[in-house]
């Protein structure tokens, strides 16, 4: 089974798991464990590449430079990396819970998500500046420290919270300035990284869209790309498909740990593709939760394993955490890296660009057909902003 055949490139190896049946070997039995944890069609071969760890993810803050990429042994999805595996010396025992390069601890690490947000408040100005001369009638925010339901403006420091609000029907109006005991694991966690990000106030729909209001609703529902685009960093749930699946890592909701062993002084970590584990989330799949992808300018996404961080300018993950500095020097800058998850340009620059949007859109689910117009309606109002804007495409909207 280690007697692995050579490919076209000397740098490629072939594992065929299909017709070599179960193996023996320790570190085979671990490959093919990383391979069957990725959720995708499996073609019987496993391709194992050595790479570089600067030219996968960007400048690394890791002493080591190497890395296995795995990927399909077929023509097809020969560039499409499944996963990592990542060597790190045991030097030492690390304590359970905290995270080595390559793995996440068992927790949320706040500080870098703050380094994160901080550097990109002070470094991306011309991309992600959040703007100040928006008009959003009827806004409400949950101001955390309180938990008080108010009217505030877009000016306000706040997150916002993309989620799948799940099968169960939309809720009553709330009425009470005070926000209800039973918000949702979800949007209790959102709170809690809320306050720990420094950020005042938390913008979640529930309590937003006056549900049954025709006179508020409407003007709501035409403001979204407004919220998202004024929210300093907007909170996405990439893990479950309904509010009481909460934010891993945050409170009661745990981690799935990476896949590892250890062998010959060293501990090998099974890191996942982040794109692919966002991109088979449900929020990756619903409908309403389009816009709220499109029309942000800073997204946090919190997975299974780990927190995802893309704004207009750069991207980065609590498992492989990289020097954000070095990114945008001129030897890095405008280098594209192998984990972006999102495009770059939001909704795109030009009206043409309208067509594309619409086609990934009419990809993702909606509970109720009905709703298909209105949850595309903060985009159609984005393309009315441009330069050069859009009123309608084929007669929509």
């Amino acid at each position: 089974m280690l007697a692995s055949r050579k490919c076209e490139s000397r740098q490629f190896r072939t594992f065929d798991f299909e017709n070599n049946g179960n193996p023996i070997c320790k570190l085979c039995q671990f490959i093919l464990a990383c391979w069957k944890s990725w959720k995708r069609p499996q073609t019987g071969k496993l391709f194992l590449k050595i790479s570089h760890l600067d030219n996968v993810f960007g400048p690394t803050t890791s002493g080591r430079k190497f890395l296995f990429s795995l990927s399909d042994a077929s023509y097809q999805f020969r560039e499409t990396h499944r996963g990592w595996i990542f060597p790190t010396l045991l030097a030492g025992p690390t304590p359970d819970g905290i995270s080595r390069w390559g793995s996440p601890g068992r927790d949320v690490n706040f500080g870098m998500i703050l380094s994160w947000l901080e550097f990109c408040n002070g470094h991306h100005e011309e991309f992600c500046a959040i703007p100040t001369d928006y008009n959003i009638p009827f806004f409400y925010l949950i101001e955390c420290s309180t938990r008080r339901i108010i009217e505030s403006t877009h000016k306000s420091k706040y997150a916002a919270l993309s989620y799948c609000w799940g099968p169960k029907p939309h809720p009553l109006p709330h009425e009470s300035n005070d926000l209800p005991s039973n918000t949702g694991l979800v949007i209790e966690d959102a709170i809690k990284v809320a306050i720990r990000l420094k950020i005042p106030f938390l913008w979640v729909d529930r309590y937003y869209i006056a549900q049954g209001d025709d006179t508020r609703k409407p003007q709501q529902l035409q403001n979204m790309d407004k919220v998202y685009d004024s929210a300093y960093v907007t909170i996405i749930a990439g893990y479950g498909d309904r509010p009481e699946c909460g934010l891993p890592g945050v409170s009661t909701q745990s981690r799935k740990p990476p896949l590892s062993m250890d062998s010959h002084g060293h501990r090998l970590t099974c890191i996942p593709d982040i794109v692919q584990e966002i991109q088979d989330c449900p929020w990756s799949k619903r409908g309403w939760t389009f816009q709220e992808n499109v029309l942000c300018r800073r997204k946090l996404v919190f997975t299974e394993t780990q927190v995802y961080f893309q704004c207009k300018s750069m991207h980065c993950c609590e498992a492989t955490p990289i020097n954000v500095e070095e990114t945008h020097t001129a030897g890095w800058k405008g280098r594209k890296y192998t984990h972006r998850a999102f495009p770059e340009r939001g909704i795109g620059k030009t009206g043409s660009e309208i067509v594309d949007r619409v086609q990934e859109y009419i990809k993702r689910t909606l509970t109720n057909e009905s709703d298909a117009l209105v949850a595309f309606l903060g985009v159609f109002q984005a393309f009315q902003e441009l330069k050069y804007p859009v009123y309608h495409f084929w007669g929509l909207p």
